[in-house]
């Protein structure tokens, strides 16, 4: 189980968050990680995490249990959050980049915990 977490961990959350660290480190505002996620980048990741999460979760074949049931719900949140996020950015003059960015983080944060939990118990 710890294995196919770190796995997941450092190739898939690690390696979608690796064009976003390029462009931090390219931009030259090394003092600005908010000029990176300013516009939505990071709920592109958090959506694709939480994809690819239920898409293990709910591929295994065995009988679902309540952890099952409540760590797809919060991943499936977190999900339509990040999604309607990056939707409503553009459109929405009231959703600041201050606020989109600590939005982004906060809900990366529950989405590294939802996540984490599909992931593990989809080997359990």
């Amino acid at each position: 189980m710890l294995n196919k977490f770190l796995r997941w961990l450092f190739t898939g959350v690690g390696g979608s968050l690796l064009p976003l660290f390029i462009v931090y480190i390219l931009s030259g505002r090394l003092g600005e990680p908010n000029d990176v996620i300013k516009h939505g980048e990071l709920c592109i990741v958090i959506a694709g995490m939480c994809a690819v999460a239920l898409g293990e979760l709910f591929g295994t074949k065995r009988t679902r249990t309540n952890a099952d049931i409540l760590a797809g719900s919060f991943t499936s949140i977190c999900l339509a959050i990040s999604t309607a996020l990056y939707s409503a950015a553009p459109f929405n003059p009231q959703l600041t980049p201050e606020y989109i960015a600590t939005l982004s983080y906060i809900l990366f944060a529950f989405s590294l915990i939802s996540c984490g939990s599909c992931i593990a118990i989809s080997e359990a």
